[in-house]
């Protein structure tokens, strides 16, 4: 009788821990569900917050040379029209231009929403000066005001889409923001090498002066670089401020800073 009944509790138990398993196993998968995706900063984001500074705006920009080196207009509209597609355009519609001339076409597509800024544009220049031959381009810019945005999944994204318009790429991301006060300009410089610091950069080469710094240099953190010299640069961190504001505008870029500061 005993060992029935010892059979009997070690079945119930058994049935009592499937059907635990079965339900707790059901609710982790439905929390898991409804939990939203963490963002991950990138190297960028965590070079510009080590300095202090409130980010206000992101600048992205994607650039490549087209297979083929000769489109007309239509071409170059029809290649603009897929990436607004691929890229999913803010909330208005694209305004379209083409604009002509002797030795270029060019298609361009503007378009916006509350957070966001994008511009397509697709070029050709003809045989001109030091040119022998056509060659096309693609451009997409896109300015971001919402400071919790995904940037390493917009840089991603753009990457897709202009790699497959041609062979040779590059992605700029530009980060701009400020901290309160005029700082002095070892104040700057310090801040500056602290960016450097928390991203394992190193710096390559600098412009100081009273009311704007500058430095250049590389981390192994950031799989991209442009060669300047003999020195392959993928971070560029500036401040500078203003006579007449009580702040100093903070600029960090990769590979280099290429938006207004």
């Amino acid at each position: 009788m005993m060992k029935k009944n010892g059979k009997n509790l070690i079945f119930m138990l058994l049935c009592s821990f499937v059907l635990w398993a079965s339900v707790h196993g059901h609710n982790t998968e439905m929390s898991a569900g409804t939990l939203a995706p963490v963002k991950e900063s990138t190297v960028l984001e965590k070079a510009f917050y080590a300095t202090g500074a409130n980010l206000e705006t992101v600048s992205v920009n994607g650039w490549v040379q087209l297979s083929r080196g000769e489109l007309s207009a239509e071409e170059l509209k029809r290649v603009v029209e897929d990436a607004a597609r691929a890229m999913g355009s803010p909330a208005t519609e694209p305004a379209y231009k083409t604009y002509t001339g002797p030795s270029h076409t060019t298609v361009q597509a503007a378009s916006k929403s509350a957070h966001q800024n994008m511009v397509i544009t697709a070029q050709v220049l003809r045989p001109t000066g030091g040119r022998s031959s056509a060659e096309s381009y693609l451009s997409i810019n896109i300015e971001e005001n919402d400071p919790d945005m995904d940037i390493g999944a917009l840089e991603e994204k753009l990457g897709r889409v202009v790699k497959e318009k041609g062979n040779s790429y590059t992605i700029t991301t530009c980060l701009s923001g400020w901290v309160s006060g005029k700082l002095e300009e070892e104040k700057m410089r310090r801040l500056i090498r602290q960016g450097f610091q928390q991203v394992e950069a190193h710096v390559e080469d600098g412009i100081t002066s009273p009311h704007f710094v500058s430095y250049a240099g590389a981390t192994d953190n950031i799989d991209r670089s442009v060669l300047i010299g003999k020195k392959n640069i993928n971070l560029n961190i500036a401040m500078r401020h203003h006579s007449t504001e009580d702040r100093t505008y903070v600029t960090a870029a990769s590979p280099i800073i290429t938006c207004e500061y």
